[in-house]
């Protein structure tokens, strides 16, 4: 039923969102400030879409991760509020648990940033996202030997995941 959904009916926000992950997905500080423009827009023309709001969460923390940020605290605030409001719409949205998941890493609350994953994981259990966040907390909470069968089983979904190998390759 959830694979049938529809995300969003404004065809225009949809796009904007498809733009903003594919921004996103450069790695620059550029691309980044380009992808936070594009689901800002996105948002402004369905402040409904959930993933929209989730996607721009995520940019806002990949941001304080990359050093990017010059306000790492307020842009993580803004990622998790943002998050949070994508779950008020839609509390299937993997990518806001995600999110979550980030924020809490940064903040050292290991068992949150798994938790949070977890429930991601409760609504898509093949995600190779939510594997690769998975195993990312595992390695940062000090416990790399259970992160290696999440990051392995992320590559088993999508061998092409960078993410995923090198975080193995930290595991290991």
């Amino acid at each position: 039923g959830r694979a049938l959904e529809k995300p969003t009916s404004n065809l225009a926000a949809y796009e904007y969102v498809l733009r903003g992950r594919g921004a996103w997905s450069h790695d620059t500080r550029e691309s980044n400030d380009e992808a936070i423009d594009l689901f800002q827009r996105a948002i402004d023309l369905d402040p409904s879409y959930a993933d929209a709001h989730a996607a721009l969460g995520g940019a806002y923390a990949e941001a304080v991760v990359s050093g990017w940020s010059e306000f790492r605290t307020e842009d993580y605030e803004r990622a998790e509020a943002l998050a949070q409001k994508a779950l008020t719409l839609n509390p299937a949205t993997t990518r806001a648990y995600r999110v979550l998941s980030s924020v809490h890493l940064f903040r050292k609350r290991y068992d949150l940033a798994l938790a949070q994953i977890d429930r991601a994981l409760g609504f898509n259990p093949s995600d190779a996202d939510n594997y690769v966040q998975r195993g990312t907390m595992l390695v940062w909470a000090g416990r790399a030997g259970e992160a290696l069968q999440w990051l392995e089983g992320a590559l088993h979904f999508d061998r092409a995941n960078g993410y995923a190998a090198a975080n193995l390759c930290t595991a290991y």
